[in-house]
């Protein structure tokens, strides 16, 4: 038997522990547990990171740009093509067609490892209308 950090005893029965953090919230799923050498380690969970983008998107036009997430903020950014993120989270179509490469980011927390999501878009030609 042990001393939590309240000084109260705990006993760990490995495989059925239960992790409640300082408000009284359940956050057992939140880590990974291994039982090392007689020892249990507490490491960060692995963050789940997600992100859809349309399948293709006309020279000109914008779409938003939102995550699924577990942790913090996410950032976005283009790796490849002619396109941008502007300030408000939107990738704009700016300079001509092709593929596209969108990354997100999200960086750890006290809880998870940061996390990292790619998606490629399809930017097509935008129609013409002649008067």
């Amino acid at each position: 038997m042990r001393s939590g950090v309240d000084g109260n005893p705990y006993t760990i029965s490995f495989g059925s522990l239960r992790i409640v953090n300082l408000s009284g919230e359940d956050v057992t799923r939140q880590y990974n547990l291994t039982k090392v050498s007689g020892l249990l380690n507490l490491s960060k969970a692995e963050q789940v990171l997600d992100f859809k983008l349309p399948s293709n998107l006309t020279f000109g036009a914008d779409t938003n740009l939102r995550a699924n997430k577990q942790g913090g903020e996410v950032s976005f950014e283009v790796v490849s093509g002619p396109a941008r993120v502007d300030a408000n989270g939107r990738l704009v179509a700016t300079s001509g067609t092709g593929t596209v490469v969108v990354k997100a980011v999200t960086p750890g927390d006290a809880n998870y490892l940061g996390a990292e999501a790619r998606q490629t878009i399809t930017l097509a030609k935008a129609g013409q209308s002649v008067s």
